[in-house]
C-alpha cells in the first residue's frame, strides 16, 4: 500500500494567525474523511504552538524553582534577596492581568467610538473608496 500526503496551504492576509486557526481547525473537523485518512496542521500554526508552550514552561519553572525559595527570607543573611524574589514573582501576575483583560476592553471601547465619532465627522475625499465596505 502506497502512502501519499496531499498538502494544502493557506496564505492569510490581513487575518491574525491565532483568530483563523481555530475557524480553520473546526472546519476541517467537520469534514468527513474516508477510512485512512487523517488531517494535521503543520508549519507556523505548529511553531507558534511550541514555542508558547515551551517559553510559558520555562517562566513558569524558573519562578517555582527559582525565585519561590527566596521570597520568605527563612534563612539569615539572605535578607537582601527576598525583595527581589518579590518583584519577580509579582511582575508576572500583575503585568499578564492588564494585558490579557484591560488592553482589549480598551481597544474595544476605543474601537466603539471611532465608529460612534465616525458618523459625524465629514469623510477625507480618499476615505469615499472605503465608505462602500462594511464595517
Amino acid at each position: 500500500m502506497a502512502i501519499g500526503r496531499r498538502r494544502r496551504q493557506a496564505h492569510l492576509e490581513g487575518v491574525e494567525l491565532g483568530a483563523a486557526t481555530p475557524q480553520l481547525r473546526a472546519a476541517v473537523a467537520a469534514l468527513t474523511l474516508p477510512s485512512g485518512y487523517r488531517t494535521s496542521f503543520g508549519g507556523d500554526v505548529e511553531q507558534i504552538a511550541e514555542a508558547m508552550g515551551a517559553v510559558g514552561s520555562a517562566l513558569l519553572l524558573s519562578v517555582i524553582f527559582g525565585m519561590l525559595p527566596l521570597a520568605p527570607n527563612l534563612r539569615g543573611g539572605s535578607g537582601g534577596k527576598a525583595p527581589m524574589a518579590h518583584a519577580l514573582i509579582g511582575e508576572p501576575i500583575s503585568s499578564t492581568a492588564p494585558t490579557l483583560l484591560v488592553v482589549p476592553v480598551f481597544l474595544t471601547y476605543i474601537d466603539q467610538f471611532s465608529r460612534f465619532a465616525r458618523r459625524f465627522l465629514p469623510m477625507a475625499p480618499d476615505d469615499a473608496e472605503h465608505a462602500q465596505a462594511p464595517m
